[in-house]
């Protein structure tokens, strides 16, 4: 991490992952399993010549898409030849830029002896705190920085001084704090490649940012104000997941809501007492803008909704693909449903449907029996559905074809049933699924049952 990359004793062994209470403040802790190229913490460049944190990059851009926020809490405050207790440095560390969507910009300096401490061991210094727990070895610090006023935050900026030191951090997380209430530690006075970090409400006037995936995002990019008239089809409340995986199953959102269905009699009631008595949790919501704040409680995703989503939503739902979870796309949840968001149908599902047949009877042949989403299911069986003309693109993530039928107008074959080759998450396509002759079969239900149970890692 820092003198070589293939060096052992200068890596964190974290205690726990995923949200990571420090001191109160929430913090989004990644496996280096589930971070893009196991990268799950910012190292930036500093150090001797020689080192491996020499060639780290200098700069780092956190695109925050707007969230109003006017407090900075930082997991990390640590570097390789940093402040050690038996030195005098007080040499920059970090400079934090935050920019405003109007441009606004507040500049935030660390220093070593002041916020940063040398890793190697506890060290205390005055702008921040021993994170305790958080790591098996060497020490963890996390330290806050109060805005001069609130801003809508476009992106943050987090840059090396290039010296002696290397600076890193392992999560940030932004509120909408009191004034009246201080900052939980002590804070001082006070642009290479650019890495993406990935966010995650966290309630109410909080937003966590995470070095998950920081080397390699392909989320789609904001402009700013994207989403200054963005108004959502749907407001009610998110259903709350566990905090943790039950023993019995995985945690299961079903997501619906749009145009032409109706989603809470069938994608919501039937769906869910389906699949209830074999998952660990099972809820349904309409609210799909809402859902960002919890998916980090949600080990299967079944999508789908066709309404308007906005940019936010398009990369939570691409950074939770890549963090490893499980993704069901059922019947519209494999269209072109959205201009906006090519990345759904490119890297997610593998193709899509412009149109289908007419509301009508056809024959569904399982060409793969052997797959664990189509055991138990009949080789052919009946089903008035939509027939979706669902084609895969040649240019998208390539995809494994479990079921097909056969249009009765055109004579034309299309996927039915389908295994989508990401990278990270376990993803199944389901066309079927436009009403109760579709949600009532057995042969249906069997297969959203083995969907969800293959995509939740069973």
């Amino acid at each position: 991490m820092y003198q070589t990359q293939t060096s052992k004793n200068d890596t964190f062994k974290f205690t726990k992952s995923g949200t990571v209470s420090v001191g109160g403040v929430p913090f989004n802790v990644v496996t280096p399993e589930k971070a893009e190229g196991a990268s799950n913490i910012i190292v930036l460049k500093g150090g001797p010549d020689n080192s491996y944190s020499k060639t780290m990059p200098k700069k780092v851009d956190i695109k925050v898409g707007g969230f109003k926020a006017n407090r900075l809490n930082f997991l990390g405050g640590v570097t390789g030849w940093g402040f050690n207790g038996n030195n005098d440095d007080k040499s920059d560390a970090l400079t934090v830029t935050v920019v405003s969507s109007q441009g606004q910009k507040e500049t935030l300096v660390c220093k070593n002896g002041t916020e940063f401490a040398d890793y190697i061991r506890r060290i205390d210094v005055p702008g921040s705190k021993f994170a305790e727990g958080v790591v098996k070895n060497h020490q963890m610090r996390w330290f806050t920085k109060q805005l001069n006023e609130p801003m809508d935050i476009d992106h943050i900026t987090l840059q090396s001084p290039d010296n002696h030191s290397a600076p890193t951090i392992v999560a940030i997380t932004a509120e909408m704090a009191d004034v009246n209430t201080p900052a939980p530690a002590a804070a001082a006075a006070s642009t290479t490649p650019t890495p993406t970090f990935a966010l995650t409400k966290a309630g109410a006037g909080t937003l966590i940012l995470t070095a998950a995936n920081a080397s390699a995002s392909s989320a789609p990019v904001a402009a700013p104000n994207e989403d200054a008239n963005f108004k959502p089809q749907f407001t009610d409340p998110v259903p709350q997941p566990p905090a943790t995986r039950p023993a019995n199953g995985p945690r299961v959102l079903l997501v619906g809501g749009g145009s032409s269905h109706d989603f809470v009699k069938f994608f919501g009631g039937t769906d869910k007492a389906t699949l209830a008595p074999h998952v660990g949790w099972v809820d349904f919501t309409q609210n799909a803008n809402g859902v960002p704040a919890i998916l980090d409680r949600v080990d299967v995703l079944v999508w789908s909704a066709n309404q308007p989503i906005s940019s936010a939503t398009r990369k939570a739902l691409i950074d939770y693909a890549n963090s490893g979870k499980g993704i069901v796309a059922l019947h519209p949840g494999t269209w072109y449903a959205w201009k906006n968001f090519p990345e759904w149908n490119a890297q997610i599902i593998g193709g899509g449907t412009h149109g289908h047949d007419k509301l009508g009877p056809y024959t569904v042949k399982i060409t793969n029996p052997d797959s664990p989403i189509t055991k138990g299911v009949t080789p052919t069986f009946e089903i008035t559905d939509e027939l979706y003309n669902y084609n895969p693109d040649p240019k998208a993530t390539p995809i494994e074809v479990l079921a097909t039928a056969s249009s009765p107008l055109t004579g034309k074959t299309f996927p039915q049933v389908f295994i989508v080759k990401h990278p990270k998450s376990r993803v199944v396509g389901i066309t079927l699924g436009h009403d109760a002759r579709a949600h009532d079969l057995p042969e249906f239900q069997t297969l959203l049952k083995n969907a969800v149970e293959w995509a939740g890692g069973k």
